[in-house]
């Protein structure tokens, strides 16, 4: 006898918020600390037994580099200050350096104090939580302008005034608004047309928001429509309940007309766009995943250069967010091959680096950047800056935390 199955009991499509997604990764950081003073250990044990090669060093950089650029995007600026100054010193010591050459007797105090002072920052971040990492809070990008080209909005609401209301606060921004008075409704006007964002209200006569909105996204037609859910109550339940449902936003009843239609329209905005990420630390690339998705973005990832530019040449994205030092290719080789390909030139790319040094931030400009960011930097920040490049084509100042 086959099992039937009632499409009603399908369990709900989950999609974990920035925060939970930031806590998960926070966890993952620390045990990342944990062994990071390990490695440190076996480095200097393995001096006492031979001279350090290059390879050795590269390697001492790699790890340096990391606690460089990601210490403090956790919370944790001292192991990206510590990471910084140790980055730097190897940098400069490996370009001085033949290919089989080893690390001089005069050279190693000043290694071993730093990675030391490194080991010791991290060790302390593990032990008493550095310097207290919080949850940052999820600010919008500001930016000005508006939606361009005619976009489709669906407003789903049993309440006639408030959807007319809306409608012609979205119309008069040059958006177009098809209205469903309830559930079935919207999912019959979905049928005729995938619209570029949905408002959906939670609480309707028939089938609820959260049950319209669970059917949509088992529809992979629809998983990756933007919806900006309404409720009438600000319980936890409520809020937690659409955002895992796959929800990109809610609001709260009664609100601002205008707040929501700034905040829709930021939404569309980023809606529009793919944008590559590649960089070789996993961690960072599911926070800017975790973080790009829900404002919006349709994100693409890649480990090491060569994906990246793999996936480049066969679906390019809008934007490439590109860090300088990966595994196989680096960043400003890769940079160099996108500028040299006239189906990929016009690509605009943001480079990101553990480094703060002129000549690199002029390498990378060089190269064909229209951005550089130092690390460690802010998700939000990074944000901003996308949609600021993906709108005029033109960067802010140099970005950095510490």
């Amino acid at each position: 006898m086959t099992n039937q199955h009632n499409p009603d009991d399908i369990e709900m499509v989950k999609r974990p918020s920035y925060e939970e997604t930031y806590q998960k990764l926070l966890y993952e950081y620390i045990r990342r600390l944990e062994k990071s003073v390990e490695a440190i250990d076996n480095i200097l044990a393995q001096r006492q037994l031979s001279p350090l090669t290059k390879d050795d060093l590269l390697r001492a950089q790699m790890l340096a580099h990391g606690m460089s650029g990601s210490g403090a995007t956790f919370g944790f600026s001292a192991v990206s200050d510590a990471g910084r100054k140790a980055d730097v010193f190897l940098d400069r010591l490996i370009r001085s350096m033949p290919d089989d050459g080893t690390m001089d007797d005069e050279s190693y105090p000043e290694f071993e104090m730093l990675m030391k002072v490194l080991q010791g920052t991290c060790r302390n971040a593990v032990n008493k939580g550095g310097d207290g990492p919080t949850i940052p809070k999820d600010q919008s990008a500001a930016r000005d302008g508006h939606v361009k080209e005619v976009l489709n909005v669906l407003i789903v609401d049993d309440d006639e005034s408030l959807s007319q209301m809306l409608a012609l606060k979205l119309v008069q921004r040059g958006i177009h608004v098809i209205n469903a008075r309830d559930g079935k409704a919207a999912l019959s006007q979905c049928q005729k047309g995938v619209p570029d964002l949905i408002i959906l209200d939670i609480m309707m006569p028939g089938l609820s928001g959260h049950e319209v909105l669970r059917r949509l996204k088992q529809d992979p037609a629809y998983v990756d429509v933007p919806v900006v859910m309404l409720t009438g109550r600000a319980q936890q339940q409520d809020v937690v309940g659409a955002l895992h449902s796959g929800a990109i936003d809610y609001v709260v009843k009664p609100f601002d007309p205008d707040h929501l239609v700034s905040r829709v329209e930021k939404i569309l905005d980023a809606s529009r766009y793919t944008v590559l990420i590649a960089d070789n630390d996993p961690l960072i690339l599911q926070l800017l995943e975790s973080k790009f998705r829900n404002r919006g973005f349709k994100v693409v990832l890649a480990g090491d250069g060569k994906d990246a530019f793999d996936i480049i040449r066969t679906n390019a994205p809008d934007l490439i967010i590109l860090d300088v030092m990966m595994p196989e290719v680096d960043g400003i080789s890769l940079l160099k091959r996108v500028r040299s390909n006239t189906a990929t030139a016009d690509i605009p790319v943001i480079m990101l680096s553990g480094h703060k040094d002129q000549r690199d931030i002029d390498r990378g400009m060089e190269a064909g950047a229209q951005d550089y960011v130092a690390k460690p930097f802010m998700p939000d920040d990074l944000i901003a800056r996308t949609l600021r490049v993906l709108k005029t084509g033109v960067a802010g100042t140099e970005s950095g935390q510490g």
